[in-house]
């Protein structure tokens, strides 16, 4: 069960102890670490196998049992931020190469919007949740969920990850539909300690960092930063054509304009899920997650019209349209002298 592995100049020894004690038979397997671009940039990825990472790790899941943060520690990652902008974003990403040949990209973590438009601004940040991590600060990502620094880690279902048979998904989703998200959990890394049964190795990747200004780091294997631009794009395009509508149309126009938009796409349109492979062609996946994401907003403003009434909703909207567009870009590595 303990195996060096080199990858450049990243060196670890691997001991996934929860999969050892766990599951039998559980073969030994080699762990890669892949942070190209990422450490230039100020940012650290602490990993299970790092000599820090038990302490910090208890620090961030110290509220929960003590056999789910066993579950919990293969798949965890401590980020740590010396860069000077806060991140608003992360997606990291292990993939699991089985004996059979075939591959299982797990990918992990999202995007805070807001935290674009509260760039600079730490005491507006530190309100948007796990996903952000100011300026010399840490925060945590496993399967299980996400904490910023001085928070506790809470389970979070939507990142929670099951493979298994028919029945066991339905034992799953039993608990998940109980409020039991413990047993859900422990049943989600059951299912991926099956895997590790049968692999031979296990790739952790960086597959996206975004800064509150911006800048993004990383693989973008799935398409994370396309993903991202989109919605930006679509939630600003979707302010300005209601602007333009405000300025020219009646009310009841504007209205109808907006149940056009708020319905349903296709299914094909609508598996724009941040876990789904990366499409081939990023431009087409691009367009299929801006008109959802405008789609979206359409629906929450016509909720907003049943509670506010129409032209307050309306109004709210439009603000938007008054800020700049935010500009995302990819960031290079700092050459080394």
């Amino acid at each position: 069960m303990l195996k060096f592995i080199s990858l450049g100049s990243v060196v670890l020894l691997v001991v996934c102890a929860a999969a050892v004690r766990q599951a039998k038979g559980v073969k030994a397997m080699s762990v890669q670490v892949n942070v190209k671009g990422v450490q230039e940039h100020g940012i650290r990825i602490i990993l299970p196998t790092d000599a820090e990472f038990e302490e910090m790790f208890f620090k961030f899941t110290r509220n929960q049992p003590a056999d789910v943060r066993e579950c919990i520690r293969p798949l965890s990652v401590i980020v740590e931020n010396r860069s000077k902008h806060a991140i608003v974003g992360t997606r990291i990403r292990w993939e699991i190469l089985k004996e059979d040949g075939t591959t299982f990209s797990l990918p992990v973590g999202s995007v805070n919007p807001a935290g674009f438009e509260s760039a600079g601004r730490p005491d507006l940040l530190q309100r948007l949740g796990p996903n952000v991590i100011l300026s010399g600060a840490t925060g945590f990502l496993s399967n299980g969920g996400r904490a910023s620094d001085n928070e506790v880690l809470q389970l979070d279902t939507a990142l929670m990850t099951f493979r298994g048979s028919e029945e066991e998904l339905n034992a799953f989703n039993r608990e998940i539909n109980n409020h039991n998200y413990v047993e859900a959990f422990k049943l989600s890394q059951k299912s991926i300690t099956n895997m590790l049964r049968g692999a031979l190795s296990v790739t952790v990747s960086v597959d996206g960092i975004f800064f509150d200004d911006g800048g993004f780091v990383g693989e973008n294997e799935t398409g994370l930063f396309e993903d991202t631009k989109a919605y930006l794009d679509a939630e600003y395009d979707f302010a300005k054509d209601l602007l333009s509508q405000r300025r020219h149309k009646t009310e009841e126009e504007i209205l109808s304009y907006l149940s056009e938009v708020a319905k349903p796409l296709p299914k094909e349109a609508r598996e724009t899920s941040a876990a789904a492979v990366k499409m081939p062609d990023s431009k087409a996946r691009a367009t299929r997650q801006y008109d959802f994401c405008k789609m979206s907003r359409a629906q929450q403003l016509l909720r907003m019209k049943d509670v506010l009434g129409a032209s307050r909703a309306i109004d709210a909207a439009i603000q938007r349209a008054n800020r700049p567009r935010i500009e995302l870009r990819k960031l290079q590595a700092t050459k080394q002298g």
